[in-house]
Order: structure tokens, then sequence, then C-alpha cells
């Protein structure tokens, strides 16, 4: 809010520079085509717009589309970390019940070879959790950044202003005279 005394000139070129801050259009409720063969993370922009249309406050805007659509995609990806990795643990527990069968029959350099193959899978295992607490982690600050959390939505941006009805004849005469008077 202004508290200094402000011309009606001075008024309008104000208003005029923040409506130009704002963007035209708002964001699709429909994932963009860049997200097209991307399902979770066309999940993910479905949720998100759902979640802002829902707000009173306009916190997000068309200008925030592409930190969106990253957004989006870094959900895409931590899905296809998590479901590497799920296949990563089944040629594990296949390894291992194949290694269990070796030594029970008593092929014990052919069990050697599947215990290696078995570290192997869990040292890719180990990575792919670490890729994923990466991806956790960016997903955290982004989420933050689109005024996602708890945290970050106590500082949104209040509502928006309504329009100022048009002075009628008689303040318009007022703020003439006012100027008039203040001139002198």
């Amino acid at each position: 809010m202004v508290t200094r005394a402000e011309t009606n000139e001075k008024k309008a070129q104000r208003a005029q520079k923040e409506e130009s801050l704002r963007p035209n259009r708002g964001l699709p409720k429909d994932a963009p085509a860049l997200l097209k063969n991307y399902p979770v993370a066309q999940a993910a922009w479905r949720a998100i717009i759902r979640e802002y249309n829902d707000l009173e406050r306009e916190i997000v805007t068309r200008l925030d589309f592409d930190h969106l659509v990253d957004y989006c995609m870094l959900k895409q990806h931590l899905s296809e970390i998590q479901h590497i990795r799920e296949l990563a643990l089944q040629v594990c527990q296949e390894l291992s019940s194949e290694h269990t069968r070796l030594l029970s029959e008593g092929k014990a350099d052919e069990a050697i070879i599947i215990a290696i193959k078995i570290v192997g899978a869990f040292d890719a295992i180990a990575r792919f959790d670490t890729r994923a607490e990466r991806k956790r982690a960016l997903i955290k600050q982004w989420r933050e950044s689109l005024y996602l959390t708890p945290r970050a939505r106590a500082g949104t941006v209040p509502r928006a202003k309504e329009k100022e009805e048009a002075p009628d004849d008689m303040e318009k005469l007022l703020d003439d005279v006012t100027s008039f008077v203040n001139d002198q």
C-alpha cells in the first residue's frame, strides 16, 4: 500500500507498471506437449495445477511455466530411477536364488561368479539410491521455490488488488481542486 500523496497521473503510471509485470495468460490445466511421453510428469503437472487453482491467491504465473515443466520432469526422473532400482533388486534376488542352488549342487566355481554378480547388483542399487536422494533434494528445493511447502507459503504474494473504480465527476473535480491548491 502506498501511503505518500500521489497525483492521479503518478497513480496511473504506478498501476500501469504493476500491470505490465503480470502475464496475460495463466498456466494451462492440461500438461504441455513437452511432457507428452512422460506419464508421471503429466500427472505431476495436473496435480500441481489443481492445487494452484484451489488457492485463493495467485502464487505462480505463466512466467513460471518452464520451472514447472522442469519440476515435473524431476518427478519423472525420480520415478524412472525407482523403477530401475526395483529391477536391479529383482535381478539381485534371482542371482541370490541361483547362488543358493549352485552351492547346494556343489558348483562352487559357478557360485563365486554369481556372488560377484550379486555384489555388482548391490553396488548398482546403492548408486540408484544415491541418485534418487539427489533428485529428492532437488525436488524439495523446487517445491519451496514453487510455494508448495508450508514454509514457502508463509511468504506468499498478497491477494491481487481489485481494480479501482473510476472516479466519478465529483471526485475528479475535488482532485483537480486539490492539485490546483497544492501547486500554488
